[in-house]
């Protein structure tokens, strides 16, 4: 049984890491296994986790106004623009591997 998990990674907003000082982007993993990616409801279903993540890992714009907002829009838009490349990938993979099982069984 295929279980993929979607992983969205964040290219700007880097945080220094112990005594290494080497950035490490934040990031956390989307549980894709319990979707079905071929149908509209699983997408929309991966769409809502994927917003919740980005909003998880770069904050949400629900916070007021201030310098903290301008650098988490940066955070946001790379994190769902990572996030919408890896969805889109993951789909067409779900869907191919389905087309082929079905090629397969004929």
């Amino acid at each position: 049984m295929l279980k993929p998990l979607l992983t969205t990674a964040l290219l700007l907003a880097a945080v220094p890491a112990f005594a290494d000082d080497k950035p490490v982007a934040p990031s956390t993993r989307v549980v894709t296994s319990d979707l079905d990616l071929t149908t509209a409801k699983g997408q929309s279903v991966l769409d809502r986790r994927l917003n919740a993540a980005v909003d998880l890992v770069c904050g949400t714009d629900d916070a007021p106004r201030t310098g903290i907002i301008t650098r988490a829009n940066p955070c946001r838009n790379a994190a769902a623009s990572a996030a919408k490349a890896q969805r889109d990938a993951l789909i067409a993979a779900v869907k191919a591997r389905r087309a082929a099982a079905a090629d397969a069984g004929k």
